[in-house]
């Protein structure tokens, strides 16, 4: 799935259709995606990697499929470190609402590795930002 996400044609629509293949062909196998396994010297899974590339549709779709949005990298950063420092508010929305939507908690207090004072949790983040 870390090779589906970095060697692509930069057209989301043709990957997130490759995803939706790659999806339904494990599901007819019965076979498990792991979707959390991160690459791993940088520690980053399916999920951050989508929204390091900006991959919004690809992200929700993971989301969907099970990703836990709450996973940290090897410097400590969740995904919703990655869309905090991002200026893009309406996908921020919609990571909400679809983690939401399938129950999913997300943290929004956590402090990646350099973290002193809450400087770099997600709300600080946020909220700084503007």
């Amino acid at each position: 799935m870390h090779w589906c996400l970095l060697i692509r044609n930069w057209a989301e629509d043709s990957e997130i259709f490759s995803l939706y293949i790659f999806f339904n062909v494990n599901d007819e196998l019965h076979q498990q995606v792991k979707l959390d396994t991160p690459v791993k010297k940088l520690g980053w899974t399916p999920l951050h990697l989508a929204l390091r590339f900006g991959l919004e549709k690809v992200a929700e779709l993971l989301l969907r499929r099970g990703a836990n949005p709450n996973l940290a990298d090897k410097d400590g950063e969740t995904p919703l470190h990655l869309l905090c420092k991002s200026s893009d508010d309406t996908f921020l929305k919609i990571f909400f609402e679809t983690c939401d939507e399938v129950k999913q908690v997300v943290q929004v207090n956590v402090e990646d590795k350099y973290g002193i004072c809450d400087r770099c949790s997600e709300l600080w983040l946020a909220v700084t930002r503007r």
